[in-house]
C-alpha cells in the first residue's frame, strides 16, 4: 500500500511539473525589428553569402532592399518560425568594403519554481555582431536598441560606413 501511495504522489508531482512547464512556454515567436543604415559615401548592396543570409531574406517582411543609398536606411522585420529563438544574418558591400552582420536571441524556459501565470520570465540571451570582411576595411556597427521581455522580440540597428 505504501508503494502505491508513493507512486500516486510521484505521478501527481510529475504531472504538476509538466503542466507548469507547458504553461511557461512562450506562445508567440520573437520578431527582430531590423534597421540597416548606410553612413558611407556610396550606396551599399545586399550580397547574401550563404544559407543563413538567404533564410533571413525568406523570413523578412518586407524583403530587405537590395540597395541602400548613402545616408539612407532600410527597415524590416524578421519573424522567427521558432518560439524559443530568432536569428538574422546579412552581408552588405560597397566596392571592396564588406560588412557581415548577425543577431540572435535564445530563450530558456521560465524557472521550474516560478508559479504559473507569474511574471517571472525565462532567461534570454541577445547577441549582435558586425564584422568587416572585405578587402578594404569598413566600419561596421551593431546596436540592440530595444528588448521586449514578454515575447523576447527586439530591435537592432546595423550601420555600415
Amino acid at each position: 500500500m505504501l508503494k502505491s501511495e508513493l507512486l500516486i504522489c510521484g505521478t501527481l508531482l510529475f504531472s504538476a511539473v509538466v503542466a507548469h512547464a507547458a504553461s511557461a512556454v512562450n506562445t508567440v515567436p520573437p520578431v527582430i525589428n531590423v534597421t540597416i543604415k548606410n553612413a558611407g559615401a556610396e550606396q551599399i548592396k545586399s550580397t547574401p553569402t550563404g544559407a543563413n543570409d538567404s533564410s533571413t531574406q525568406l523570413k523578412s517582411s518586407p524583403t530587405p532592399a537590395p540597395f541602400i543609398f548613402k545616408n539612407g536606411s532600410n527597415v524590416f522585420k524578421v519573424t522567427s518560425p521558432y518560439l524559443n529563438s530568432a536569428s538574422a544574418t546579412f552581408t552588405y558591400t560597397a566596392g571592396n568594403k564588406k560588412c557581415a552582420f548577425s543577431t540572435s536571441v535564445t530563450v530558456m524556459p521560465r524557472p521550474w519554481w516560478a508559479p504559473p501565470g507569474s511574471d517571472t520570465p525565462g532567461q534570454a540571451t541577445w547577441s549582435k555582431t558586425a564584422t568587416s570582411t572585405g578587402l578594404s576595411p569598413a566600419t561596421c556597427q551593431a546596436t540592440i536598441t530595444g528588448m521586449n521581455f514578454q515575447d523576447y522580440s527586439y530591435s537592432v540597428e546595423f550601420t555600415m560606413k
